[in-house]
């Protein structure tokens, strides 16, 4: 999976969870002190690498678990450690 569709995936997320809550975006703008734009930018995956304090903050305001939500963004983390060559010690 590609960085932006998982930066889609964070939005998606954020956007279904504020709705839930029927929360405008300028609600949870006031509630975060993030502005309308950012919100909206992150939640439409417009934002390649959103900011993790911003991520914490939204979490925090939609009582997301942020550590949850981090590993949806990093889903491609273990591919790409478990992809690498091994590492060889030419000093031998």
């Amino acid at each position: 999976m590609k960085g932006g569709k998982i930066i889609l995936i964070i939005g998606k997320i954020l956007k279904e969870e504020r709705l839930k809550r029927n929360l405008t975006i300028e609600q949870l703008s006031k509630m975060t002190n993030i502005s309308k734009s950012e919100i909206s930018r992150i939640e439409n995956g417009k934002v390649r690498k959103p900011k993790g304090i911003l991520l914490y903050r939204l979490c925090n305001a939609l009582n997301l678990d942020y550590d949850k939500v981090i590993r949806e963004r990093w889903e491609i983390l273990p591919t790409f450690l478990y992809g690498r060559k091994k590492h060889v010690n030419r000093n031998k």
